[in-house]
């Protein structure tokens, strides 16, 4: 059994998003001047710093961020190539996981078990922990699907993935959350955990797109026991005047650990009532028992410290 936790209904938010290359650095035109690139860049950081006062995430998934980034003092950066996390350091502890454990990963490559795609660059995994409660332990993966490939490889590449996760899930004893930009839309990843090994262990958060974007690419997957709530796209003209101009992927926020804390004591309700029936069980066992005659009841205790003192023989 994994381990699960939280006392109380704090909410975590969580945001996933692509911060993008597009206008990033400002135009290729060498002839731009150096001036106006400065500017672009410091439209974007604003805008993030913005976007992150707004919504206050305790955790984000970042894919297509730089290490150059500059963030805000409070949070900490788990930086990877291509997929990236960024926490509140003033509520959660992360702990990359060993870059060891993907050894496996880059051994299956090299023998063709597993698609090229699923490069450690691609995704940043970490453990996490809350400052507040130290039950709540989970790990975080952030995900950057391959882009420019068939349907076959994204969906292969996903497969990887999930395998990966899911070993570490085990090996670690602990649940978690995926936040990214799958470059899959969320309903074929749907509809592959519904026909895959990992539909009793994975759920697809969804997501009603804004009306510049055809298909939801960006959101999350987590363990059945977690789930994320209230997931909303964030437009960024709320965050700023034109600033869809400067990304082309808009920020996915939802709450996590609601739903997970009444799973959680759905979970311990359901087992304290298991245990209370057996209990019940076994009580009205020994009414039937001390019904019956008492040379059968004094037996039954003899042939108990009987088996104990076999046992302490044995032991020493």
């Amino acid at each position: 059994k994994m381990a699960t936790g939280g006392t109380n209904n704090q909410k975590i938010v969580v945001m996933t998003v692509n911060i993008g290359l597009k206008k990033r650095d400002g135009s290729k035109d060498p002839d731009e001047s150096l001036k106006k690139k400065k500017e672009t860049i410091k439209t974007k950081k604003d805008a993030i710093d913005k976007l992150l006062e707004a919504q206050k995430p305790s955790i984000v998934f970042l894919q297509e961020s730089k290490q150059t980034d500059e963030i805000p003092p409070n949070y900490e950066y788990l930086f990877q190539d291509q997929a990236s996390l960024l926490f509140d350091k003033t509520k959660l502890k992360f702990d990359m996981v060993d870059k060891s454990q993907f050894e496996d990963i880059k051994q299956k490559e090299s023998k063709g078990d597993v698609t090229k795609e699923l490069d450690e660059a691609r995704f940043c995994v970490a453990t996490v922990k809350s400052l507040q409660d130290q039950n709540a332990n989970l790990m975080c993966v952030s995900w950057h699907g391959p882009f420019h490939k068939t349907k076959e490889e994204k969906q292969k590449a996903l497969e990887d993935m999930l395998s990966f996760v899911d070993a570490m899930c085990m090996k670690l004893n602990l649940p978690c959350v995926i936040g990214g930009d799958f470059n899959l839309s969320c309903e074929k990843v749907i509809s592959y955990l519904k026909k895959s090994k990992f539909e009793s262990k994975f759920l697809c958060s969804q997501c009603v797109t804004l009306p510049r974007r055809k298909n939801v690419i960006d959101f999350f997957v987590t363990s059945k026991s977690l789930g994320v709530t209230d997931v909303t796209a964030v437009a960024w003209n709320t965050i700023g005047e034109n600033l869809d101009d400067y990304f082309d992927h808009d920020p996915i926020v939802g709450s996590l650990l609601e739903n997970f804390i009444e799973s959680v004591e759905d979970e311990n309700s359901k087992d304290s009532d298991e245990d209370e029936d057996k209990k019940d069980s076994d009580e009205d066992e020994d009414k039937k028992d001390s019904s019956g005659d008492e040379d059968s009841h004094d037996s039954s205790v003899d042939y108990g410290w009987a088996q104990l003192t076999e046992l302490l023989e044995k032991k020493f």
